[in-house]
């Protein structure tokens, strides 16, 4: 009698546990939404800015206290990189852009990136700067077009005097084949110049060399062609 009442409370207890595990393991009706099901969105109360000044922009849908990365398109559809966010615990995050001054004038794009969560949001906006046509008053290329393996020298303008900047090259696709970080710095009178050589390989079509100043944001984008 003793040893079946052993058997039958060990039964319980196995039972018990059981039910517990299952119950753990079952995700319950009528619970909480968790961040993997919530969609990330940006949203604005304003959607047009001046060259010069900044932009605000509120993110939701990101993961609990992440980094978020942001980049800026042109309409050129050349890109520069933003500054670095972070959510909330909820998720949440209010992202203040600047727009570099002397920027071209049109709609331009922000993309907002969840590092951890790898959740992208974009939102589109008018930015109120130079005239497009008279874009190429501050940077140059010469030539303007050339084969692969041809060298090619860009220059821009109104970068502060003797100041960093990265610059990289956005292909007909929208890849970044080629950057470099604090490659290059400016002159005196804040001019940058940048040589490069179109590797052989590259196909032909539409590229665009953006530069950026470290410390001002300032950036140039430069177009050029490289011919078949």
């Amino acid at each position: 009698m003793h040893q079946f009442g052993l058997r039958r409370w060990g039964v319980l207890l196995a039972a018990l546990l059981f039910a517990v595990a299952m119950y753990v393991a079952v995700p319950q009706l009528g619970g909480t939404a968790t961040a993997d099901s919530a969609i990330t969105r940006l949203t604005g109360d304003s959607s047009i800015v001046e060259d010069g000044r900044r932009i605000q922009f509120h993110g939701s849908g990101f993961a609990s206290r992440e980094r978020i990365s942001t980049w800026l398109t042109l309409p050129d559809q050349s890109v520069i990189s933003g500054e670095y966010f972070s959510s909330d615990k909820q998720g949440d995050a209010i992202l203040d852009v600047p727009i570099p001054r002397y920027s071209m004038s049109g709609t331009w794009h922000l993309t907002a990136y969840g590092i951890r969560s790898q959740t992208p949001a974009t939102i589109q906006f008018t930015v109120l700067g130079v005239d497009p046509s008279l874009a190429a008053a501050v940077s140059a290329v010469w030539p303007a077009q050339g084969p692969a393996g041809a060298s090619f020298r860009f220059v821009g303008y109104g970068f502060g005097s003797e100041e960093y900047a990265s610059f990289w090259i956005t292909a007909p696709d929208g890849s970044i084949p080629y950057a470099l970080s604090r490659s290059t710095q400016a002159d005196a009178n804040g001019t940058i110049v940048v040589d490069y050589v179109v590797p052989t390989v590259w196909t032909s079509g539409r590229y665009v060399l953006t530069m950026q100043g470290i410390k001002t944001g300032t950036a140039r984008a430069i177009v050029f062609d490289v011919t078949p």
